[in-house]
């Protein structure tokens, strides 16, 4: 199977995309190059995919697993496809909350509860 796709992992927090595409164009024409950013922060999320224009670019730039960027030594793969329950997260809510407190006096909680609620602590 032809992957033009790549992962590239262990990036700096402060490298751009445009970093990306001017370390990864010498091996050839790059269609796409997306940066992982955390979704509430905007802050890199350290990996970002490059897609090739051609599957001998994807091929050379593979050769680039392990180098250093900006003193980090960098992962170089070809992008997996994420499917099912691992896939795409709904956008983030602004309203989120982490953790929900529930009164200690929990005499009456059946499992079919606990179930729906969540864990009980």
């Amino acid at each position: 199977m032809q992957q033009r796709k790549l992962y590239v992992g262990n990036l700096p927090f402060s490298v751009s995309e445009a970093d990306i595409e001017q370390t990864f164009s010498a091996y050839g024409d790059i269609e796409n190059v997306k940066l992982i950013t955390d979704r509430d922060t905007g802050r890199s999320r350290g990996f970002a995919f490059v897609t090739f224009s051609t599957q001998q670019g994807a091929d050379q730039a593979l050769s680039k697993h392990g180098e250093e960027i900006q003193g980090r030594k960098i992962v170089v793969s070809v992008a997996k496809e994420r499917d099912g329950i691992h896939g795409r997260r709904p956008p983030a809510s602004k309203n989120r909350c982490a953790v929900v407190y529930i009164s200690a006096t929990l005499n009456h909680l059946v499992v079919e509860d606990a179930d729906r609620w969540g864990t009980v602590f």
